[in-house]
């Protein structure tokens, strides 16, 4: 679970995330997997931008009020099985997976 600056509190589940904003219970359902399979949620924390962070099973995605991205190795992470993520002061994503540990520049 992570609350956000907005104080809205985000739940990492192993069927993708949920967001519960005021008294909406809403689901994050644009979470695309490279391998066509549903993501295990592991991690989640927020960018000095305000971007939410979500550390999956299957790489990393950021949601920016609607809009969400996607990334995987093919896009430069070190593994697509991400276990924990967190953001600096300097704006960099700090993400630790089951390979290693690399930065990407958020």
């Amino acid at each position: 679970m992570f609350q956000d600056s907005h104080g809205s509190l985000w739940f990492a589940t192993l069927n993708g995330a949920f967001k519960l904003e005021s008294d909406s219970l809403i689901y994050i359902d644009k979470i695309i997997s490279e391998s066509g399979k549903g993501v295990t949620i592991k991690d989640i924390t927020e960018g000095i931008d305000g971007k939410i962070w979500l550390g999956h099973t299957d790489g990393v995605s950021s949601v920016d009020g609607e809009e969400m991205k996607n990334y995987y190795q093919s896009d430069g992470l070190i593994s697509n099985d991400v276990w924990s993520i967190a953001a600096d002061k300097k704006g960099d994503i700090w993400i630790g997976s089951i390979d290693g540990v690399c930065v990407f520049n958020g």
